[in-house]
């Protein structure tokens, strides 16, 4: 596919319904090393916790954000530019249904 471009200033959230966590696992990475950055954070912006701050061509390590939403922000400078990344990402979500007392609906 090539390589990403100079400039680049994108964002990604991930927030699947009812998850309790995401997690991002990483199959190829390659940035360039000083000045381009890949950034993971448990939320739905730059405001929540910074879990990832990557560059250079070093696999990360599987990062996991337990608030149910993950957002990734990537930039680029003005020069040298890589292939990028390629990851995959897992959800858990809430499977059990709490009893409802005697008498309750969920209408209610």
């Amino acid at each position: 596919f090539g390589n990403y471009s100079n400039g680049e200033n994108c964002t990604f959230l991930i927030n699947p319904s009812c998850a309790t966590s995401i997690t991002l696992s990483f199959n190829s990475f390659s940035l360039e090393g000083c000045c381009d950055y890949f950034r993971v954070y448990d939320g739905s912006n730059t405001s929540g916790t910074l879990l990832l701050t990557a560059n250079g061509t070093s696999l990360p390590s599987s990062v996991t954000a337990n608030s149910g939403e993950m957002f990734i922000y990537f930039t680029s400078d003005g020069s040298v530019t890589r292939s990028g990344w390629d990851v995959d990402w897992t959800s858990t979500v809430v499977t059990t249904i709490e009893k409802l007392p005697e008498g309750k609906s969920v209408m209610e």
